[in-house]
């Protein structure tokens, strides 16, 4: 397979993911607000007792959540195919999985380090922020990534015309 296949399987994700997060942006935005949240607080105040515990669940629950709802979404309310080859997606479209990597691991290294400029302040308004756009949008790629492998179908739009045909 080319390079030039693999570069186009690998962006039609994240394409796919930016318009998912659009399309569901009051959802997606609302339940990652409870993690911007609790991390802004934690922040910006000492709780006492068992508070900080909590709201780390609360946190942890509100991730869960977001990530099964997106999974529900992707998969039910709008598939990509019906059924696929997964195997056969890794066998001949593995290294797009790679440059998808790199391209997400990037996204958030970058925003990591634009974090990392901060005071306390500038990081709880930061963490705040990213919860509800880099964060959730980093769950939808990743499901959407996994969407790609398992409704992979040979012969779709991305296969040039040899390929679809089962040619080599």
């Amino acid at each position: 397979m080319s390079f030039s296949l693999q570069w186009r399987t690998a962006v039609e994700v994240p394409s796919q993911a930016l318009a998912f997060y659009r399309r569901h942006l009051v959802l997606i935005a609302g339940i990652s607000l409870v993690p911007g949240a609790q991390r802004f607080v934690s922040l910006l105040t000492d709780l006492p007792g068992p508070f900080p515990v909590v709201l780390e669940g609360v946190t942890i629950l509100a991730r869960v959540l977001l990530i099964g709802l997106i999974v529900r979404l992707a998969f039910w309310r709008e598939p990509a195919g019906d059924g696929g080859r997964p195997g056969r997606f890794l066998r001949e479209r593995w290294p797009s999985l790679g440059i998808q990597a790199i391209m997400l691991g990037g996204l958030v290294a970058f925003f990591n380090w634009i974090q990392s400029l901060g005071e306390s302040v500038h990081t709880a308004v930061m963490l705040l922020v990213m919860n509800p756009t880099v964060i959730a949008f980093t769950f939808v790629w990743t499901v959407l990534a996994a969407r790609q492998v398992v409704t992979y179908a040979p012969g779709d739009r991305l296969d040039p015309p040899q390929v679809a045909a089962g040619k080599p």
